[in-house]
This record gives C-alpha cells, structure tokens and sequence, in this order.
C-alpha cells in the first residue's frame, strides 16, 4: 500500500480518486451543459460526499486539535468541502438559488476549517438573513427610482478607497502566482520515488491554500 493511503486507506483512496475526477473535469473543454460534463460532476459530487461521510465517521478532524496535530495523510481531507462547491457551481439539473445556496454553505465550511487550523485569516460576512434581504431590495428600488448616479469627480476617500483595491488585488495576484509555481515545484518533487512525507505535507498544505486563493 502506498506510503499516504496508510492511514484511513478506504476513504484516501475514495478521494484520491475523486479528485482525480474533479481536475479531469476542471481542465475539461466540454461545455459545462454537456450531457458527458455533468454525468461526470454527479458522480464527482456522490463520490466526494462519500468520502466526507466516510472522514466523518472514522473522527479524522478534531475541533481541539492545531494544523501541526493533523496528520500528513488527513490535511487533504480538508479539501473536501471547496470540491464539493465548486461542482456545485456547474451543476445545471437543479435550480440556480440552490445551486447557489448550496455551494455557499461548502464555501463558508472550508474557510472556517481552515480558520480553525490557522491556515486563514480570511473573515466570513455574516449570513444575510429575510430582512436583510428585504433591506437591500428596498435599498435597490430606491436606488433604481432615482436614476443612474450622476457622473463626476471621484472623492478624496473614493480614491483612497480605489487605490487599496487596485493595491489589494495585485497583491494577491502575485501571492497566487506565488502559490501556483510552488505548488507546482511540489508536485515535481512528489515524482521523485525518493521525496520525504514533508513534502507530502507542503504540498497538501499548498493545495488548501491554493483554494482559498481562488474562493
């Protein structure tokens, strides 16, 4: 048995297979409403729901445990929920509020894993609830009511407001270029028949680190 399915060997081979299946269908050129793509996300989906029941049921994450307490073999396992919301994101059998609905709770679970094992500091908004929602669709009635917003000069703080965001969004652009070349170099060395489990561990902590990027 390989080295990283010698703890939890059922549920690691699950997702490893499934993961494979995830990037074969995110690398895909199919039209995401393809008959061939979406059979390929419902099994993806079945399968990868499997397997977080499976982690589950054998106990692998503790709520009181840190990132250096996680085993090597299980840090992939956090994984599971962006997968899940993702696929979710380019099923078209169900409706586009559940679809929605649905990856949001994923999405929402695997940022607070990973803050609870101190791989994120990314805060959550808060869940809107009906009268928030009421709120902003009054909100957006009145706005549409008064017209287009009349063009002129930005302000002082808009500006500020503007740089920051420019500033903040090449910052992460080049701290995830950043990731996709280091996650690469990880996967070079994991060909090597020789690599230790630290690398192993890197290059799975990257991976979730990666997701987080791209959420």
């Amino acid at each position: 048995m390989a080295e990283e399915e010698r703890e939890y060997p059922t549920v690691s081979s699950l997702f490893n297979q499934f993961l494979r299946l995830y990037e074969e269908i995110d690398e895909s050129d199919l039209p995401t409403n393809s008959d061939e793509l979406q059979k390929k996300i419902k099994d993806a989906v079945a399968g990868l729901i499997k397997a977080t029941v499976l982690v589950s049921e054998v106990g692998v994450f503790s709520t009181n445990e840190t990132l250096e307490e996680l085993s090597t073999n299980s840090i992939k396992f956090l994984l599971l929920p962006v997968l899940l919301g993702s696929l979710t994101l380019k099923r078209t059998d169900i409706e586009r509020m559940e679809v929605l609905r649905l990856s949001n709770i994923y999405f929402r679970d695997y940022i607070s894993r990973c803050k609870q094992y101190g791989i994120t500091d990314v805060e959550l908004p808060p869940e809107p609830n009906d009268e928030d929602q009421e709120d902003e669709d009054d909100a957006t009635e009145k706005r549409m009511s008064r017209g287009p917003p009349k063009k002129g000069m930005p302000t002082p703080q808009e500006l500020q407001a503007m740089a920051r965001q420019r500033e903040d969004k090449i910052r992460r652009f080049k701290e995830k270029k950043a990731m996709a070349e280091r996650l690469n170099e990880l996967k070079k060395a994991l060909k090597n028949p020789s690599h230790d489990e630290d690398v192993v561990r890197n290059y799975h902590i990257t991976m979730v680190k990666k997701f987080i990027f791209d959420w």
